[in-house]
């Protein structure tokens, strides 16, 4: 593995123009973390479980990553956060018809509000309040 050094500044002397100097060594991963930041954002004019799949995947691939971490990078609170993650937990069925939708359509047929109710259902009672909805 590769080492890099950075020369970090811990000291100064003024009147001499001089500063005292710390190595500190890093290793690739830490860089290449470094250069690779993680952007989280709440995608408009999509349904949010495409956020919420986005931010799962996210999530997954940098697991030092916390949710107070999203909440500041997206700009709203972690009770915000945890509320679109959830969305995760609806049936597969579900998710893939939402997704298979344009945007607009999906915010307006599966409004964000009807999916948290149906998250904290059992998978069964999903699907039955799912049927009845796209019947409509």
């Amino acid at each position: 593995m590769n080492q890099y050094l950075i020369v970090g500044i811990i000291g100064s002397d003024w009147e001499n123009s001089s500063f005292v100097a710390h190595p500190f060594q890093v290793g690739e991963q830490v860089l290449k973390l470094a250069k690779n930041a993680v952007a989280f954002r709440i995608q408009r004019n999509k349904h949010l479980l495409v956020t919420a799949l986005d931010w799962v995947e996210k999530i997954a691939a940098n697991p030092h990553i916390q949710a107070a971490d999203v909440a500041r990078m997206a700009g709203c609170s972690t009770g915000r956060v945890r509320q679109i993650l959830r969305l995760r937990k609806l049936h597969p069925e579900i998710q893939g018809a939402i997704l298979a939708l344009p945007g607009k359509q999906a915010v307006k047929r599966f409004p964000e509000r009807m999916m948290r109710t149906w998250v904290s259902m059992p998978t069964e009672e999903q699907l039955s309040q799912f049927e009845a909805r796209r019947a409509k």
